[in-house]
């Protein structure tokens, strides 16, 4: 019957960014799951071994994601993006803190990053996805508070969003 049906993409189609939160939200459960594998587990020891994953998870869903993407030229350097993903204009920046050292250079890291990635015709958002296992940012909440929101240099704007993980 016509009026008792709809279609699903078009009721759907604004709720990708929505669809990437979820996916950056609960790969925290997913790697417990695969840590709690009875053949071999998957260890988290590494930077890489979050981008891979969330690499391989992103990719699934979004066809357009693309891995190690290099920014323009900009001050004569440029940077490479962990993943770009062009169908949501948004970027994903990956951390890992190794020790609590390098917790205290967090921050500055990705202002760095912030700074570097306004040139990147893709980058309208910027997610900044930190794992942290040993929990060795002191302040999570004001750590994610002062890094998230609107940045704009010149008529370039740039929203940042930050998650700390697990």
């Amino acid at each position: 019957m016509p009026e008792r049906y709809e279609f699903v993409s078009d009721r759907l189609s604004n709720t990708d960014s929505f669809i990437l939160t979820e996916i950056l939200e609960t790969l925290p459960t997913a790697i417990d799951h695969l840590k709690n594998r009875k053949a071999g587990r998957y260890q988290i020891e590494s930077e890489r071994d979050i981008h891979d994953l969330l690499f391989l998870v992103v990719k699934s869903v979004f066809k357009d994601a693309r891995c190690e993407e290099n920014t323009r030229k900009h001050a004569s350097s440029s940077k490479r993006i962990d993943i770009v993903i062009p169908s949501v204009e948004t970027v994903l920046e990956i951390k890992y803190v190794r020790n609590s050292a390098h917790a205290a250079r967090v921050a500055d890291e990705l202002f760095v990053d912030f700074e570097s990635y306004y040139v990147h015709k893709d980058c309208h958002k910027l997610i900044a996805y930190i794992w942290d296992q040993k929990r060795l940012l002191p302040d999570r909440y004001n750590f994610i508070n002062d890094l998230r929101g609107l940045r704009q240099k010149g008529n370039t704007r740039l929203m940042v969003e930050v998650m700390v993980k697990p």
